[in-house]
């Protein structure tokens, strides 16, 4: 009997220890796993929220950093403009010569030039470079590029131009200010600056600005990994060479808690200074929140086991219930914290700054619910925040808000002056029209309006795209035509027709005959043919679409590696390649022409025809390739010769074996004016042991003209037209 209650006395320690393992396993379930679950969903949302935040900041950071740039461009030519009237007032009364007046106004960074049919001081050459949708007047005098700003006094052309990469040089700094000014925000931002873009290891740039000074001059190199061995810069750099950004996680020093942390970058490429702009994001300063709360409800749980482990045996019952507040506690403080973190980030993420209206984002995800929309473009806007300040241009905007909302149920704020009204009835041209007439005007400041309206879906899409339209074509407002869609939709099957072309080796060379005086067939110029199902095409009629679709590589490559074979095949003895700039740029193709010449010893079979029409950006890439060329036994011909701006010390340095003059000069060689140019250029030529080749000879009398002049070669259909090499006699 005693053994009996010595054995009810192991009852009420059994249910004590019953009761501790039971609690032990709902406490470390639910605290290690089903809590961790939920806190990691909640982390999951507020890093990808921030991520959507911190890439809408640097994409108005890179708008701010393109308008300084335009800004600076502008400001420049218009003090231009002043300098230049002054000089031409002051040339008036110069009595010494035009060289003369012209070398006394000249100096590294600015100089005066003028263009007459008797002179042209200093020898300038001039093209035309875009800025953010504007053209600009550039001189280029001694390989220097300069902003040319210029005016016509009767028969000549008087300039002034000043140092482009002094401007450039301010534009950067006047960046790296503004940076500066927005992390007086606590807006952490840093820039880089890609120095190499062909590095494979080592130094590939440095860091111009850092919030943290001494990282500023510090070098960025791809062999530099972070403390856990991820060579984070290899990795944005290479994709900075594909993407204009990317997101990269790597491990860094946080200067808030002076520890390694785990942090999330966005980089942004500023292609025209090669500036990389940078905002992190620790994961640590993310979740803080979070985790206090988490922090804080633990603790109440280790005191309250505690409490309940001296106290089981008489509280059990009132250990669930405390234990069930708790948990009530638990989820309520990570919701308020939540809730207000969500509520933040949705102001952030959907609403305009300025204006306070729905922006772009909300704009996208309410538009299921509408049948069209209408955008609208403030004119001239541009020009109100340059003359008036950008304080005075947000004034504006929330005034153009409030004016708009008071005439129209809901507005949304989607650009730098555009707003949006979504509607749910169709649209008609009388809509738009009385939306593009409404007048608005603010402290003496009147505004209006340009229109781009829309029903077919995407309506955001499409209404920009009727929107860019009526602003390029000049007209208040325009209402989206469904044949837009179709002209997408055709040059979309093009380029997957370009695609497939390529996917099938498509590309066929097709041969056309130089000859000499006598007709004898002395060479063959091979030229790209393209050809999809039955058909055959002249690559011309695509060309602008390959390089928009960015396959001008893969088919200029294709195009040599088939000549090449044809060459190595003795299909045919003697041949011309065309060779644009954008193939000697390009490193791959330019290494690949060279093992192909040192390989099948070919080099003196072949003529590399480089465009005198295109712009030879780097001089110093194509005289070296030359070179490599000519070492292998290959010949150079200048093609198109007369049809653009030559600089013909440029052209002379390349020492080349053959000039071929422009068709659009021998067809006219008739005319006694075209007869004369190509007189000249045969003399010129003959001046510099250069052999000459007419293009487009198509008829008798053309060729005998230019047998008198002296032409050596000729090329055209009065010979020959182009065939492929299975078609050739």
């Amino acid at each position: 009997m005693k053994r009996l209650v010595n054995q009810i006395f192991l009852i009420p320690i059994l249910f004590l220890l019953a009761a501790i393992l039971m609690y032990g396993i709902f406490y470390f379930y639910f605290i290690e796993d089903v809590s961790k679950k939920e806190f990691k969903k909640i982390e999951d949302l507020i890093v990808n929220n921030e991520k959507k935040v911190v890439k809408a900041n640097l994409d108005g950071i890179f708008a701010g950093a393109r308008e300084i740039r335009v800004v600076a461009y502008d400001a420049t030519k218009e003090v231009l403009k002043s300098v230049l009237d002054q000089v031409i007032r002051n040339y008036v009364y110069f009595d010494k010569g035009e060289e003369a007046f012209f070398k006394n106004h000249f100096n590294d960074k600015l100089f005066f030039y003028i263009i007459s049919r008797k002179i042209v001081y200093p020898k300038i050459y001039q093209t035309f470079m875009k800025v953010d949708n504007k053209n600009f007047l550039i001189s280029v005098l001694n390989g220097k590029k300069y902003l040319s700003v210029e005016k016509k006094i009767g028969d000549k052309i008087i300039g002034v131009a000043y140092k482009l990469d002094l401007i450039d040089s301010l534009v950067k700094n006047e960046i790296i200010n503004y940076i500066k000014f927005l992390n007086l925000d606590k807006d952490y931002i840093a820039i880089g600056e890609i120095t190499n873009w062909y590095a494979t290891k080592g130094v590939f740039g440095k860091i111009v600005y850092h919030p943290i000074k001494y990282y500023e001059g510090k070098i960025l190199s791809l062999d530099s990994p972070d403390v856990k061995g991820n060579f984070y810069k290899k990795k944005y750099f290479n994709c900075l060479k594909e993407h204009d950004s990317c997101y990269v996680e790597y491990y860094f020093l946080n200067p808030q808690t002076n520890k390694i942390e785990k942090k999330l970058s966005y980089f942004m490429i500023y292609r025209p200074y090669n500036f990389v702009f940078v905002k992190g994001i620790y994961y640590s300063t993310l979740i803080k929140q979070v985790n206090k709360v988490k922090e804080e409800t633990i603790k109440d749980f280790y005191k309250f086991f505690i409490i309940t482990f001296l106290l089981l045996l008489f509280f059990v019952i009132l250990s669930f219930v405390v234990s069930y507040f708790l948990s009530k506690k638990l989820a309520s403080k990570v919701l308020e914290e939540y809730n207000i973190l969500k509520n933040e980030l949705f102001e952030r993420i959907y609403f305009d700054e300025v204006t306070k209206l729905p922006n772009k984002f909300k704009l996208l995800e309410d538009l299921k619910n509408y049948k069209s929309l209408v955008i609208l473009d403030i004119e001239d806007f541009a020009n109100i925040n340059n003359l008036y300040g950008f304080d005075f241009g947000d004034k504006i905007l929330i005034e153009v808000s409030k004016f708009l909302r008071k005439r129209f149920k809901r507005v949304y704020k989607v650009g730098s002056d555009e707003f949006a009204i979504p509607f749910n009835t169709k649209l008609n041209e009388k809509m738009l029209k009385k939306i593009s007439s409404l007048e608005f005007e603010f402290e003496k400041v009147e505004l209006s309006f340009i229109v781009g309206g829309s029903e077919v879906p995407d309506l955001y899409i499409t209404a920009e795209s009727s929107l860019k339209l009526a602003q390029k074509r000049g007209l208040k407002y325009l209402l989206y035509d469904e044949k837009y869609k179709t002209i997408q939709k055709e040059k979309f099957e093009k380029i997957l027709m370009l695609r497939k072309v390529l996917k099938e080796n498509s590309i066929i060379p097709y041969y056309q005959a130089i000859v000499d005086k006598f007709g004898n067939v002395k060479k063959y110029e091979a030229l790209m043919r393209v050809k999809y199902k039955n058909d055959v095409y002249s690559p011309f009629i695509f060309m602008d679409l390959i390089k928009e679709a960015k396959l001008y590589d893969d088919f200029s490559k294709l195009m040599i590696k088939k000549v090449f074979e044809d060459l190595v095949s003795n299909k045919i003895k003697n041949v011309s390649v065309n060779l644009s700039f954008l193939d000697i740029s390009n490193k791959e193709i330019r290494k690949f022409i060279l093992e192909y010449l040192k390989k099948y010893k070919i080099g003196e079979r072949i003529t590399f025809e480089i465009l005198e029409s295109e712009s030879l950006q780097n001089m110093e890439i194509v005289k070296h390739f030359v070179k490599e060329l000519k070492s292998y036994g290959g010949k150079i011909a200048i093609d198109d010769f007369g049809s653009g701006y030559s600089n013909l010390v440029n052209i002379l340095s390349l020492k080349p074996d053959y000039i071929k003059i422009d068709g659009s000069l021998i067809k006219h060689v008739q005319n006694l004016e075209y007869f004369e140019i190509v007189r000249l250029i045969n003399d010129f030529a003959k001046e510099f042991n250069i052999h000459t080749v007419a293009e487009f000879v198509e008829n008798k009398e053309i060729f005998e003209i230019l047998k008198k002049i002296g032409i050596e070669y000729f090329q055209g259909y009065y010979f020959h037209k182009p065939e492929p090499f299975d078609k050739i006699s």
